[in-house]
């Protein structure tokens, strides 16, 4: 770690960008122009890009379930000699997306060779990331402040509206008014109304708690 980098932590624990204006390309040629911004901070850490020169293209898309961002090994690439980068649009902050970037290059850099062990994992370690999510320390903080700041927002990016499928709860929780023992039944029968059961200890008849479909039914 360069002692510059330690120096400018060490002196403001809190980064905030201030961007001179917003960026006003696409938001492809935004996170080209963000990647290229972290990627000499990143060599000066020592994490360089291994293996045979590559190109890294960047796009912004719609990804399914919770996926933040995909990196695709240079083989992949027509020329084989490009990783492509999709960076999720369910994401609306320009710090998340930056974030995004950030842990995506790293694969980049590997060519996706090591997934989230091994080489990919001992420079996360280095700057402070973690494989999901966003939480980052201060040096992968500064980093994406840094790089937002340099670049700016991307004034064309657009958030896309999450489609993530909310699954109803798969049991009921049934509960004895009396002694308050309960059993959990499957919902596709509990919702039948043929579920009619007394409890062993008190014989009372046990109370389903429905209001966890509400909304589903």
């Amino acid at each position: 770690m360069t002692a510059r980098l330690l120096t400018s932590i060490g002196q403001n624990s809190v980064h905030n960008y201030s961007p001179v204006s917003d960026f006003q390309g696409t938001r492809e040629q935004w996170a080209e122009a963000v990647a290229a911004a972290l990627r000499e901070p990143l060599c000066e850490l020592g994490i360089k890009p291994t293996g045979e020169p590559r190109q890294v293209r960047i796009a912004l898309a719609p990804l399914r379930g919770t996926l933040l961002g995909l990196c695709y090994a240079s083989q992949k690439s027509v020329n084989g000699d490009t990783n492509l980068i999709t960076i999720s649009t369910d994401q609306g902050s320009p710090l998340e997306l930056v974030h995004t970037i950030l842990h995506e290059l790293l694969h980049a850099f590997d060519d996706c060779k090591s997934g989230h062990r091994g080489r990919w994992k001992r420079w996360a370690d280095i700057i402070g990331m973690k494989a999901k999510g966003h939480a980052r320390g201060p040096l992968a903080d500064k980093l994406v402040h840094d790089a937002l700041a340099e670049v700016g927002a991307p004034a064309l990016h657009v958030q896309t509206q999450s489609k993530k499928k909310v699954r109803p709860p798969s049991q009921i929780k049934f509960t004895c008014t009396g002694c308050l023992r309960h059993v959990h039944m499957p919902t596709k029968l509990a919702i039948k109304g043929d579920f009619n059961v007394q409890c062993n200890c008190c014989l009372e008849t046990l109370q389903g708690d429905f209001t966890v479909l509400e909304g589903f039914i």
